[in-house]
């Protein structure tokens, strides 16, 4: 009896042994080839788990790690050290210029795009003495973002606010997971780019689609979230005086016929005196949709599309005597 327990726990531990290895060496491979194996899923990770950290604040879940100087799929992302990409703006105005502060997701961030090639860039350089603060932080939602700007953007004291909203903004916030493994191994990295990727591929269109519009059901506790969210906003520009611009940016599979019209039109009832909405998808139906794309994999605005956000913005702040 005694003997077969000792082969039971010399099997096991041999077993254990051999996986750690394997582990081991996974991790090392993962590690010295990435460069030829990263792809969407795996920067994302990188993202994730190397620039990001949990927020103390839940409806916030996570922030930027402030001083992070890292390449992200293609492009150098610095991190200031208030968690902004973004040159390093105290709160207080001491240039006396014109704020405007941007809330938004991975498209206001700039995924994928040089930081001098980002939207909020691009529009600062068109303005005179003004001063245009990115907060955009991958994986946020509207709720998010507007918890965000009550606890640090507001400290900007902007002028105007700005919020890019994209398509997935009425998602639920995100859990943070800080599992060492999961957020610092590459061999994991790898895998769950592996593992997205093919359930990505086996993802039908039509689910995608309905999987967007399906957030603004007005059953669908996201939507409620976000409607809070904005109303929230709204009461903020009220209270201290500051207009807000909603700028609709374009989900970039299919630009015309727009499949998310009937999103548009939601987005647009909350327009009034001091709240105004831009559909950005007019400037950019000229173009084949996989022209505006940072990758052939991965839909976020590339240059070319930045560009016309900012022209368009830059056109609308003119247009309603903003700037």
């Amino acid at each position: 009896m005694r003997v077969k327990t000792k082969r039971k726990i010399q099997g096991f531990s041999l077993m254990l042994i051999t996986i750690l290895i394997f582990l081991f060496v996974g991790e090392i491979l993962a590690r010295a080839s990435y460069d030829s194996i990263f792809n969407y899923d795996t920067e994302m990770w990188r993202y994730a788990s190397f620039a990001k950290q949990p927020s103390e604040n839940l409806l916030i879940s996570h922030e930027h790690k402030p001083d992070v100087d890292i390449d992200l799929y293609g492009a150098n992302v610095r991190i200031n050290s208030n968690g902004l990409r973004d040159y390093d703006y105290e709160y207080e105005n001491v240039e006396n210029v014109k704020r405007i502060l941007v809330l938004g997701d991975s498209v206001t961030f700039g995924w994928g795009v040089e930081f001098d090639k980002i939207y909020s860039k691009l529009l600062e350089k068109k303005l005179e003495d003004t001063q245009v603060i990115n907060t955009g932080v991958g994986n946020y939602n509207t709720q998010m973002e507007v918890a965000f700007l009550k606890e640090e953007g507001i400290k900007y004291d902007p002028d105007i606010i700005i919020l890019g909203h994209y398509i997935n903004d009425a998602e639920m916030t995100p859990e943070v997971s800080n599992y060492f493994l999961k957020r610092k191994s590459y061999l994991y990295g790898y895998l769950w780019g592996k593992y997205r990727n093919s359930v990505g591929k086996l993802s039908e269109k039509g689910n995608f689609l309905d999987y967007y519009n399906n957030l603004y059901k007005e059953d669908f506790e996201g939507r409620v979230l976000f409607e809070d969210a904005i109303n929230e906003l709204k009461d903020i520009s009220k209270e201290k005086g500051i207009p807000v611009v909603i700028v609709i940016i374009p989900e970039l599979h299919k630009l015309d016929p727009y499949p998310f019209e009937s999103v548009n039109e939601f987005i647009r009832t909350f327009e009034d005196e001091n709240t105004y909405v831009l559909n950005v998808l007019p400037y950019l139906q000229g173009y084949e949709p996989e022209s505006l794309w940072v990758s052939g994999e991965d839909a976020h605005p590339n240059e070319i599309a930045n560009d016309m956000i900012a022209e368009a913005i830059y056109e609308k702040l003119i247009k309603e005597n903003l700037v």
